[in-house]
């Protein structure tokens, strides 16, 4: 059975926030498109493999139920509600930064 995906408001942001980023960093617009559009196309096979992503190393995060997606040099963070067939992406960052105290 197919899950359902549903990303937070807060994960949501984030993505586009990213994206905004690299359109006015690289002037190149399509690029955060493509940006987007590779990032819905990483979280949208997640209907069919849910636990398809890492377990985080933090014990933290990993204690709250996180898995994570790599897309890139990027992490989808969501958790998946078994009994509901459906999983949530909670945050969307840039491993780049520091983005454990999203989490926690």
């Amino acid at each position: 059975m197919k899950y359902s995906i549903e990303w937070t408001e807060t994960a949501e942001s984030q993505l586009f926030e990213d994206a905004l980023y690299i359109a006015l960093n690289t002037g190149d617009t399509e690029e955060a498109v493509s940006f987007v559009d590779k990032v819905r196309e990483a979280t949208g096979k997640l209907d069919e493999m849910p636990n398809r992503g890492i377990l985080p190393r933090d014990v933290s995060i990993r204690k709250k139920g996180f898995r994570a997606l790599l897309i890139g040099n990027h992490a989808a963070f969501y958790k998946v509600y078994e009994k509901e067939h459906l999983v949530v992406i909670e945050v969307f960052a840039s491993l780049k930064e520091d983005y454990i105290h999203l989490l926690i």
